[in-house]
């Protein structure tokens, strides 16, 4: 394994005896070492083979950040396949690439609010962890506290990185949830900002139909007429909500909603109201 380029003494670019280009890290990997000479085997903590457009991102990625920030990235990563999960490769660019920039933002004192933490805290309770734990990381390393915003923005890198779907659509996701609840707040006069339990359920019930609308997943109806016209009846609020929601449903993502997922989601918001 010959080493092709030294990035600093965390990482370097190799080539395989199979002729194969590999970025391989580890501590101390890079330490006095030049380009042509035998990489030290027992030092390589970890294995990148980039290839494609991936390739150029990671090269300059490697080039350009803070040998810190990215140390930092790597132990963040690490901690989240502790704690069970299965972490893509690729998060390494676009988790550095964040955390850099919110170092700098944070320097610079330009706060940039995360308008889906609360829903980030709730759906994904276990990567919402992992990015305060990163914030803990951060302050130890750096002494440089970054709000609380953060931990839901890394928690993110979290989420697609194990559940493989685009960033778009987890960001949909949350919008989807959120634009949800704020339709509910307006349409009931009522606060779903409190994390308790009734607003977990309704949340996580949002969550798996917003994954099966953005996963393109057919969602089998069988439409309940007598349900759905007790649960109107109940409360004469929930056919305006209804309104207010098929508008919103079509306007931000064109989707027509079933009133079978319409009837599971007043039975939601009625034993929320009735808490």
């Amino acid at each position: 394994m010959t080493i092709t380029k030294i990035f600093n003494n965390n990482a370097v670019a190799i080539r395989t005896e199979n002729e194969q280009e590999m970025i391989v890290l580890g501590s101390g990997i890079g330490f006095n070492k030049k380009n042509s000479e035998q990489v030290d085997k027992a030092k390589i903590e970890k294995t990148y083979f980039v290839q494609d457009e991936l390739q150029t991102k990671f090269l300059r990625l490697l080039e350009d950040t803070n040998e810190v920030h990215f140390a930092i990235s790597q132990h963040i990563i690490e901690y989240a396949e502790k704690q069970g999960f299965i972490i893509s490769n690729q998060i390494i660019i676009s988790l550095t690439d964040h955390i850099s920039f919110a170092i700098q933002r944070s320097i610079d004192e330009i706060l940039l609010p995360n308008l889906m933490l609360s829903e980030i805290k709730i759906l994904y309770p276990d990567e919402y962890e992992i990015g305060l734990y990163s914030l803990k990381y951060i302050d130890e390393v750096l002494n440089i506290k970054l709000d609380q915003d953060e931990a839901a923005y890394i928690a993110l890198h979290i989420i697609n990185s194990v559940t493989k779907q685009s960033t778009s659509n987890t960001v949909n996701t949350l919008k989807f949830v959120k634009g949800t609840l704020d339709i509910m707040n307006c349409t009931y006069q009522i606060d779903t900002s409190n994390d308790d339990f009734d607003k977990m359920r309704i949340t996580t019930h949002l969550k798996f139909l917003a994954q099966r609308i953005f996963n393109d997943k057919e969602i089998i109806s069988s439409e309940n007429d007598s349900l759905y016209s007790y649960l109107i009846n109940e409360n004469n609020k929930h056919e305006i909500f209804i309104g207010e929601y098929k508008k919103y449903l079509l306007n931000e993502f064109n989707y027509h909603i079933s009133k079978q997922e319409i009837v599971y989601l007043l039975i939601h918001i009625t034993k929320f109201l009735s808490k």
